[in-house]
């Protein structure tokens, strides 16, 4: 005859938000300040290192560029260009000796890095724009020949055309200006139309205009390429920080307390799957910043940092918290268990070793314990929901037992678990046993096992 009772055992709450916490501070899985990882430091060094490469290499043609333009022209380009490639080497020299607190300040540093280039283009246009406007009055075309006129619409052209060819090989425009080099271009026609036709005054006016817009959209490419940099190269550290843990914190060594042994913690294990799914995900944002980072804007990458990534990392810590309540719980169980195996041996039973089943540890932890007299007790101890555990008591007895002996039995197993803190709702009597599905876990069982053998 058997009988079969069912019970909820619940932790008091102190005891469940201290046993994770203790247990993630000895795995060292708390986020503490991290020591940086050596080599996610020399790859983004490294890439900052190449960025500031392109830009100097930019710089020289365009120096190179600046040589043929009226004097005046030239030097005024080759100053403000000077003045926004070394901004630019400051704030990416900031990048790598403060990035640990440019991350921690991510918002206010990129809302300070934009208002500060937006303000040093502000002050190149006006500077720009005054000073044409001079050029614009030292060569009025009256009292004039038609040669001395020609030649100089013709050379305010030529630069104009020249930088516009500039900026179509040099800068992304298509991405950070799309239509502005195009208007450009169409202007510049009209221009070298009036000129064709011998309206010289119209042509240099529009000509020089032309000139002035692409300055500065040159300039203002020149900062929305230089905030972009910035942005991808502090999302690449960040991704590549967050890959680099996943990969090497994957698998903890891990001693329980009061045991010599150590054993590995896999938090993808204990996290069904949870570390595996992040490390997917993180991939994904990876491969964005490789092969399709031509598709990603300023707004892409800044959201990226302020919000994308460190929910990212958030979820990442989720996963974590999980894994270790997952073997918290895991070691709950296996204690109830013992505790249980304790009271049984009072009541004059003894642990069949044979019928020891621990398959997965992160599911119900079972085993049969007999008497001398061929009665048998199978119990299993479940998880439960809200981080509760489940006992299951089978009842298998040579002889018919009554409703009240069966009761009184889960009575004493509920008082023993009492005395170590652990509250037990009252057995209620249930149906047929529960069927669960097994798979074959990878840490722990050994540890379990010997628990049990050594009772």
């Amino acid at each position: 005859m058997s009988g079969k009772k069912t019970g909820i055992v619940t932790h008091l709450p102190e005891q469940l938000e201290a046993l994770p916490d203790a247990l993630m501070r000895r795995l060292s899985l708390i986020d503490e300040k991290q020591v940086a990882n050596q080599e996610t430091e020399n790859r983004f060094v490294s890439m900052v290192s190449q960025t500031q490469d392109q830009l100097k290499a930019r710089e020289a043609e365009f120096q190179a560029y600046t040589r043929q333009l009226n004097g005046q022209l030239a030097d005024m380009e080759i100053q403000t260009s000077q003045e926004l490639i070394n901004n630019q080497a400051l704030i990416e020299e900031r990048l790598v000796k403060e990035s640990a607190e440019i991350q921690g300040n991510i918002v206010n540093y990129l809302d300070d890095q934009l208002t500060q280039f937006n303000q040093e283009v502000t002050r190149h246009h006006q500077q720009q724009h005054t000073q044409i406007q001079r050029l614009r009055r030292e060569i009025h075309l009256q009292n004039r020949s038609a040669n001395e006129k020609a030649l100089i619409v013709e050379n305010w052209l030529k630069d104009a055309h020249s930088l516009i060819q500039f900026i179509d090989n040099h800068y992304d425009h298509p991405k950070f200006a799309p239509t502005r080099l195009s208007d450009l271009d169409e202007d510049l026609q009209l221009a070298i139309q009036n000129y064709d036709g011998g309206l010289y005054e119209a042509a240099l006016v529009t000509g020089q205009n032309v000139y002035r817009r692409a300055s500065e959209l040159r300039i203002s490419l020149e900062r929305d390429e230089n905030q972009w940099n910035t942005c991808f190269l502090m999302a690449s550290k960040k991704i590549d920080q967050i890959l680099t843990e996943l990969e090497e914190k994957q698998v903890i060594p891990y001693q329980p307390e009061g045991t010599e042994q150590v054993f590995d913690f896999d938090i993808n294990f204990w996290s069904d799957k949870g570390w595996e799914k992040m490390r997917n995900k993180t991939g994904r944002y990876q491969r964005q910043l490789g092969d399709a980072s031509h598709n990603l804007s300023i707004e892409d990458l800044r959201k990226w940092l302020i919000e994308d990534l460190p929910a990212l990392e958030a979820d990442i810590q989720t996963v974590k918290n999980k894994a270790v309540t997952n073997l918290v719980n895991s070691q709950i169980r296996t204690n109830i268990a013992d505790l249980i195996m304790q009271a049984l041996q009072k009541q004059g039973y003894q642990l069949d070793n044979s019928l020891l089943d621990c398959d997965d540890s992160r599911d119900g932890f079972g085993f049969t314990a007999r008497s001398n007299s061929g009665n048998a007790i199978h119990v299993l101890v479940n998880p439960g929901p809200n981080d509760k555990n489940e006992i299951q008591l089978e009842s298998i007895d040579q002889r018919p037992q009554t409703e009240h002996f069966h009761q009184r039995r889960a009575y004493e197993i509920s008082q023993a678990l009492q005395k170590f803190g652990l509250k037990v709702d009252e057995f209620r009597k249930t149906s047929q046993p529960e069927v669960q599905s097994r798979i074959e876990a990878p840490i722990l069982p050994a540890q379990v096992k010997n628990q049990y053998v050594q009772n």
